[in-house]
């Protein structure tokens, strides 16, 4: 007996056609669709619609599409199934002749290829918002579909259009890079692209060697004189410099002046180099010099304020510069100076720095009485003095002041009210040279006291603070802060309604009618809160008279008076109540 044979088949439909420029740099969208692996396992994607056809012959030469009803009057419509999930599904016919069933198993994949990339073999660093490798970055990108299988996987490097992955990326042009790759699998799941951005960084390190004091052609150096590096690195930033004079191991540079005075005089080879942050090393660089301890010697004092901070030297706007040249042979002929890239000047004595704030620079050179080099000096451009800086930061500002109470306080109006408790803050910042110290005078009086920790006052009545700052130049700044100090608590002040009729032993006694008035006052920051307790009860706030009381008894009544920054008094009354 022939059997039917039962055909699933997929609806065709078309992909979106996009113009070549426009998918340069985009995935690719592939069409759903279903697929039949070795095993002859049929695979469809979970969201494509199912129809079933029916044929007597492997080919399906004569299918017939099978309706999902069976009328008998109306048009059975053809209309598709939908598999409801991923996994495994069971299409099912009982054969009654053979007595068994027939199952037709079709399997739904909704879920893309997941993919990861493994960076190796460079160095690392990362900071909050950059992650930097070094040299021979190589990146391994992997895929995995848990049922179809993967189709296609493909990667794009910084908007290149994407092409498909066969072998580990090596990553050598310096820079931003953008890696984006993804999968799809055999039924069209495409995974949304994976993006990695990261910085390759395969320049080492500059680093400048600086040299403030007589610096001349030949490199002469003077004990007075000072060296320092100046390592700079773009990228990943600079991990450490190291520095060795002649064959000496090398040593940590530490961002301080080089210590050379310890070398005999003569001719020296300064070697340093730097590395950055993923191992990227500076080939290693020399200064080399003559160190002479008898050549003249060029030094300049600071006359007036200054400050050194971070290696940041910092003046006040009173501050002169002095230059001294020495030659302990046949004396200095002349020296030379410049500031802020003037013309070199000579220089003839102290003189002030530009009295505008930000960054000067201070370039000078002194000429020995035999006019030593003096005509080689002489052909040197700018630029070549550049071994001879000095940098300076004028700071024409004072420090800002703050002031803060901490305790009992309140405002009314321009009126601030403190207690004899409250403790003053002070405070200042200064973004130049930095404090050094806060002071305050009290009153009139102007003798400064140095602010060491919150202070209170408890003096009544209106205070005032005149405040000073000052920072590591000098530069003086100062503001008044003012307030009422309230240290006394109300007075409570109070009246019965009559005169006591009597004595009953050290107690006045009261007609039953008697009512008791209460009027607190306080003369500066006026009265908070009035409670009354009597005869022990529970205070309550005062609304009006007291009474009337119980007759024939003792009465005690307390009253508790707070004005608003919490001082507080009480008073106790005692007396009778007559009880006719």
């Amino acid at each position: 007996m022939n059997r039917l044979l039962i055909l699933l088949i997929l609806t065709a439909f078309c992909s979106l056609v996009v113009p070549g420029d426009a998918l340069a740099q985009q995935p690719d969208q592939p069409q759903k669709s279903f697929f039949v692996d070795s095993l002859n396992r049929f695979y469809t994607q979970t969201s494509l619609p199912l129809y079933l056809r029916i044929a007597s012959s492997p080919d399906g030469a004569n299918a017939v599409t099978i309706p999902q009803s069976n009328s008998a009057t109306e048009v059975n419509p053809i209309t598709p199934m939908y598999l409801d999930g991923d996994g495994k599904h069971h299409i099912k016919h009982y054969d009654e002749i053979d007595k068994k069933e027939a199952v037709f198993v079709v399997y739904a994949d909704g879920k893309a290829p997941l993919s990861a990339a493994a960076f190796l073999n460079s160095p690392f660093h990362s900071t909050r918002s950059k992650i930097y490798y070094g040299k021979n970055l190589t990146v391994d990108l992997k895929t995995t579909d848990d049922m179809t299988g993967v189709k296609s996987f493909q990667y794009s490097i910084n908007g290149q259009p994407y092409t498909p992955y066969t072998k580990p990326l090596l990553f050598d042009r310096e820079g931003d890079q953008v890696l984006k790759f993804y999968a799809y699998d055999q039924v069209g799941n495409v995974e949304e692209p994976v993006e990695k951005h990261f910085t390759i960084d395969t320049t080492s390190p500059v680093t400048y060697y600086h040299v403030t004091g007589l610096a001349l052609e030949k490199k002469i150096v003077s004990p007075a004189s000072v060296i320092y590096l100046e390592p700079t690195d773009n990228i990943s930033g600079v991990a450490g410099t190291w520095f060795s004079f002649n064959n000496q191991p090398a040593s940590s540079y530490t961002d301080k002046d080089i210590p050379f005075q310890q070398l005999p005089e003569g001719e020296h080879t300064l070697w340093f180099y730097s590395a950055d942050k993923v191992k990227n090393r500076e080939t290693r660089r020399r200064f080399d010099f003559f160190y002479d301890k008898t050549a003249p010697i060029v030094a300049t004092d600071i006359l007036g304020d200054r400050f050194i901070v971070n290696e940041q030297v910092y003046f006040s706007g009173r501050t002169k510069l002095k230059i001294t040249a020495v030659d302990n042979k046949v004396g200095i002929k002349q020296v030379m100076y410049s500031v802020d890239n003037d013309e070199f000047g000579q220089y003839s004595e102290p003189f002030y720095l530009p009295a505008r704030q930000g960054i000067h620079t201070i370039r000078y050179y002194a000429i020995d009485s035999l006019d030593n080099s003096t005509g080689d000096i002489k052909k040197m451009q700018y630029q070549e003095f550049r071994h001879t800086v000095s940098k300076v930061f004028v700071d024409l500002t004072g420090p800002t002041l703050y002031h803060h109470y901490d305790g009992p306080n309140f405002t009314s109006r321009d009126t601030v009210f403190i207690n004899h408790t409250t403790l003053i803050r002070l405070s200042q910042t200064d973004g130049e040279s930095g404090t050094q110290r806060m002071s305050y005078a009290i009153g009139e009086n102007p003798l400064e006291i140095d602010y060491k920790s919150p202070f209170t006052m408890t003096q009544p009545g209106f205070q005032s603070i005149e405040v000073i700052g000052y920072d590591n130049v000098n530069n003086r700044n100062q503001k008044t802060i003012s307030f009422v100090v309230d240290p006394e608590p109300p007075v409570i002040d109070f009246r019965f309604s009559v005169k006591p009729i009597g004595r009953n032993g050290n107690l006045d006694v009261y007609p039953p009618f008697t009512r008791i008035y209460l009027a607190p006052y306080d003369n500066l920051s006026g009265v908070e809160s009035i409670l009354v307790s009597i005869n022990g009860l529970p205070a309550t706030p005062y609304t009006g008279a007291i009474g009337p009381l119980a007759k024939g008894k003792l009465h005690k009544v307390e009253i508790k008076a707070t004005d608003k920054l919490g001082n507080a008094s009480s008073k106790m009354l005692e007396f009778m109540i007559n009880d006719k």
